[in-house]
């Protein structure tokens, strides 16, 4: 009994106290920006979503492959690189998800971010990883668009329920 409750918890992210233990949601009160503040930016430039602040450092699109050799991730269209600096401002760690994270291309279309570029080392640089309060990490986001299409405008989530940031190229 005492196992199945532990497992239980441990899916849950409940824990020992019965509290929760999502690194992705968190208590709103505490650093929720107000609803007032600019969520838009251009490239090079600083835009906050709640306790993370995100700046997108530059767009790169037209790569075919990532990694090297028999680990080489190919592109079905084109691989659109963005390297990103993550500032956690608040005082709760919190934790991204690819699925959350956009690149809308000129034609209109919405792509999250790859899954699986995660695990290339040269790539995540952290981003990936728990950021804990007062830590900046740098990495880079993949997005895989067609060939013909340009990127737009990311649209990035500290957590699934926030409202998100855009930055324009």
């Amino acid at each position: 009994m005492v196992l199945a409750a532990w497992f239980i918890s441990s899916i849950t992210g409940a824990d020992s106290d019965g509290g929760a233990n999502d690194l992705r949601s968190g208590d709103r009160s505490e650093s929720a920006q107000a609803p007032t503040a600019p969520r838009t930016a251009k490239v090079g430039s600083p835009v906050r979503d709640d306790q993370l602040e995100f700046r997108a450092n530059k767009i790169k699109c037209g790569e075919h492959q990532i990694g090297e050799s028999f680990l080489a991730r190919r592109a079905t269209g084109q691989f659109c690189l963005v390297d990103i600096t993550v500032t956690n401002r608040g005082t709760t760690a919190r934790l991204l998800e690819s699925s959350k994270q956009y690149l809308t291309t000129s034609a209109g279309e919405r792509h999250s971010a790859d899954f699986v570029a995660r695990f290339y080392p040269s790539l995540n640089g952290g981003i990936w990883d728990t950021i804990k309060p007062g830590d900046t990490v740098t990495g880079t986001f993949v997005f895989d668009i067609p060939a013909d299409e340009k990127a737009k405008s990311l649209e990035l989530h500290e957590r699934p329920e926030s409202l998100g940031v855009v930055i324009t190229p």
